[in-house]
């Protein structure tokens, strides 16, 4: 009935046509179309819509006043159906109850790709190591920036570490008796974590600072361990060139608030949806 229908208005061949564009449109595009009802002074028009909406509607029907009374004539058959207006209306509810279901398949798939992605942001945020304000900034706005198209993304596979604070124990074996193990404040100037290795899985450039008699300020060269454990080598430059090495545990983990986190990076694109 409903293929019949568009061959009285449009001709021959053309419910076909369309059927094989709509097709495509799903097969290819992962669109889903609907036929809409719009009405005016003059004439009454079906419209169809591509969803997400990227500028492809396109009228295929218009009935003017001429043409109202061989609309009518046609529906008049059907016992619900008192008018032409009614008639197409009720077309284009059958026509999008049928393009849903022969979408559902895809709808099926889709949904199991949005659960997968779900608990990769899950694994993202239990693994990956903690993050500061400005972390999370800067992280989520390059994130958005390589996902701003419709979708849904999974999370990244690293995270840039930026100023970042932590509080370590350096120890120098060549310092007074009594002052070789210290605790300090490291600053992770630049790095970068891939949060789903087994192991080693970042490194860091920064400054450490600790109250020494000569030196309170060395050079930091940081190596992350299954996200939470940080050691590292200090090298200061003084007469001796004293190095140390430190190790740390990501305490910050501890307090992050994680819908916090996963909306610096996900909270834009899930208003594009």
């Amino acid at each position: 009935g409903l293929l019949e229908t568009l061959d009285i208005f449009l001709g021959a061949g053309a419910s076909t046509e369309l059927v094989e564009s709509e097709k495509k449109t799903v097969t290819a595009l992962a669109q889903l179309t609907t036929l809409e009802f719009l009405e005016t002074s003059s004439a009454y028009f079906l419209v169809v819509t591509a969803h997400p909406g990227a500028g492809r509607d396109q009228i295929i029907l218009a009935i003017d006043a001429d043409r109202r009374a061989k609309c009518k004539a046609f529906f008049n058959p059907i016992p619900q159906v008192s008018s032409c207006k009614q008639g197409i209306k009720l077309f284009a509810s059958l026509y999008n109850y049928a393009q849903g279901s022969f979408s559902l398949e895809r709808i099926r798939s889709s949904l199991t790709e949005v659960r997968e992605l779900a608990k990769d942001w899950d694994l993202f945020y239990q693994n990956s190591r903690s993050q500061t304000l400005l972390e999370m900034a800067y992280n989520g706005k390059k994130f958005q920036e390589k996902n701003n198209d419709h979708g849904f993304r999974g999370p990244p596979d690293s995270q840039t570490i930026l100023l970042h604070p932590s509080i370590v124990i350096e120890n120098v074996s060549d310092a007074i008796d009594g002052q070789e193990a210290k605790e300090a404040i490291l600053l992770e100037i630049w790095g970068e974590n891939y949060w789903r290795n087994e192991h080693f899985t970042g490194y860091s450039l920064g400054l450490l600072y600790a109250d020494r008699p000569e030196n309170d300020v060395a050079a930091a060269l940081s190596v992350h361990y299954r996200n939470v454990m940080t050691i590292g080598f200090t090298y200061r430059y003084n007469e001796e060139g004293e190095t140390g090495v430190f190790i740390s545990y990501d305490f910050l983990k501890g307090v992050q608030n994680k819908n916090q986190t996963l909306e610096k990076y996900r909270g834009e694109l899930e208003n594009l949806q």
